[in-house]
């Protein structure tokens, strides 16, 4: 298994917990091979709210509520 240690991202930019809380291995993704899943799972929960949306009213409702930037602070934790 390959490393990409470029794209490694410091723990401490995710929390201040020690370990074993956490994971030091977070890494920064981007492309398709990321973004499908997250698509995917927005789309699955837009259908559970309203199961007669067409394939286009899923793609317009994505589409106007995308962005492409991040907040310039958020934490998450994962336990």
């Amino acid at each position: 298994m390959q490393t990409y240690t470029i794209n490694m991202i410091a723990w401490s930019e995710y929390t201040t917990m020690s370990l074993p809380y956490g994971s030091p291995s977070h890494y920064k993704l981007s492309g398709t091979s990321i973004a499908t899943p997250v698509v995917t799972g927005a789309t699955a929960l837009l259908l559970q709210k309203d199961a007669s949306l067409t394939p286009d009213e899923v793609k317009a409702r994505l589409m106007k509520t995308a962005s492409k930037g991040f907040p310039a602070h958020s934490s998450a934790v994962d336990r």
